[in-house]
């Protein structure tokens, strides 16, 4: 499924992305200790964690994506949600 960024906000404390995937819409908010997290070495772009983050949703999460959400609640649906989302990336490499 095409996952796609339409903006992108800055916050104090992190980033803001309105994505559409699927004919729907959502709001991601991916703090800088999440993408830090998932980006390291601040290699990657911040939309393409975000992207990443919500690729992994789609596939392990629940059926239907909320339409606000924090990357960080993959931690909560999905066992090793943070591996997986490295895995998205790459495993680490740019």
């Amino acid at each position: 499924m095409q996952v796609e960024v339409i903006s992108e906000q800055e916050e104090e404390s992190g980033l803001k992305f309105s994505i559409t995937f699927g004919g729907e819409a959502c709001t991601l908010s991916l703090s800088w200790a999440d993408y830090n997290l998932w980006s390291p070495d601040g290699t990657r772009p911040p939309s393409i964690v975000a992207v990443a983050v919500l690729r992994v949703l789609l596939e392990h999460g629940p059926e239907k994506i909320p339409a606000s959400l924090d990357a960080s609640v993959l931690r909560r649906l999905i066992d090793g949600g943070d591996q997986l989302v490295s895995r998205e990336l790459g495993s680490g490499s740019s």
